[in-house]
């Protein structure tokens, strides 16, 4: 899907913008001294190994950064959700030594975790 860009305002473009447009729309483009060498100098990054690879680590670094405050907003929902269910067992009468080992075991928790929940 493309910009649309003949629908972005009823506006005239200058012919050196809807080239620009038209480009950066995966459009062929030609005679435009400007987008030539827009293309010259993407087509020069490309091949540029050290560029390349750095912007790489970079797109690589942030993939995996997203994954890890994807799975911490994960982790934190699920604690959040043990907690409202322990307030409701708790609500109901049912005694923390009881509660306790049935929250670890089926939540596969740990020590540690579990002293959080319960503080």
């Amino acid at each position: 899907m493309g910009l649309r860009t003949s629908q972005a305002s009823s506006a005239p473009l200058s012919k050196d913008l809807r080239n620009f447009l038209d480009y950066v729309d995966n459009r062929d483009v030609e005679n435009d001294e400007y987008v030539d060498e827009l293309k010259d100098y993407i087509h020069n990054l490309s091949k540029n190994t050290e560029w390349r690879n750095e912007y790489l680590d970079n797109q690589t670094h942030m993939m995996f950064h997203d994954e890890d405050v994807r799975e911490e907003g994960i982790a934190a929902g699920k604690m959040e959700a043990i907690r409202g269910m322990i307030a409701l067992m708790r609500n109901n009468g049912i005694a923390e030594e009881k509660l306790k080992p049935q929250i670890q075991t089926q939540f596969d928790l740990t020590d540690a975790q579990m002293q959080e929940l319960f503080k």
